[in-house]
């Protein structure tokens, strides 16, 4: 969840003894969204290094096959790290690696 801040106004009220002023704010929440494709892609490999789904060369290869690029429109050598990274993670969810994954 994000939240998204804004200054709307300010208000003051003045007198010889005390100032008194108030910001107002609005206030934006939005539901797991992509503010920034770049950190977030970035992040995403950071976070399966970091938790030990891939390995440091896997890492590697994915900083350096999709640095600059986008999550939306990855080049054809980061779709390759990506496919070789995702057969290392093996079955596991990358999203609860704590708990077992559901047999069907």
């Amino acid at each position: 969840m994000h939240m998204f801040f804004w200054l709307t106004g300010l208000k003051g009220f003045h007198n010889t003894s005390i100032e008194i002023s108030t910001l107002l704010v609005k206030v934006m929440q939005v539901g797991n969204a992509v503010t920034d494709d770049y950190h977030d892609f970035i992040g995403t490999f950071e976070y399966w290094w970091t938790q030990g789904l891939i390995s440091d060369s896997s890492y590697r290869s994915l900083r350096v096959a999709c640095d600059l690029g986008s999550s939306t429109h990855p080049s054809l050598h980061c779709m390759n790290a990506l496919r070789a990274a995702q057969i290392e993670q093996g079955n596991i969810d990358p999203y609860s690696i704590f708990h077992s994954t559901l047999q069907r």
